[in-house]
């Protein structure tokens, strides 16, 4: 639903020769309206990369405590050593889980 012309605006400014009154208008209603907000998610996302990720060591008890998962949440646990060379070439995507 058409609840203001803002197209027909700047459309009519530009034929003029004037300055677009409006110039963005988020959408709303639909997945286009996610497009606007890319530019801020670029910068969250620089934020997030910029800091490191530092796996650390668990010990037994804390093992323990995840694999009683209290969380009422889907806990995804991978065992990963740091000797382990697949284990070293799958960090860069743990990374990226992790940050998402």
């Amino acid at each position: 639903m058409v609840t203001s012309k803002d197209a027909r605006r700047a459309i009519v400014a530009l034929l003029a020769g004037q300055t677009v009154p409006l110039a963005k208008t988020p959408s709303v209603g639909c997945c286009a309206k996610w497009l606007y907000k890319e530019e801020g998610r670029k910068e969250e996302l620089a934020e997030i990369e910029s800091k490191p990720v530092e796996p650390e060591p668990a010990d037994a008890e804390e093992l323990k405590d995840l694999r009683r998962n209290q969380t009422g949440k889907l806990l995804l646990i991978n065992f990963w050593a740091t000797w382990c060379e697949p284990c070293q070439k799958e960090l860069p995507d743990f990374q990226t889980i992790y940050r998402m």
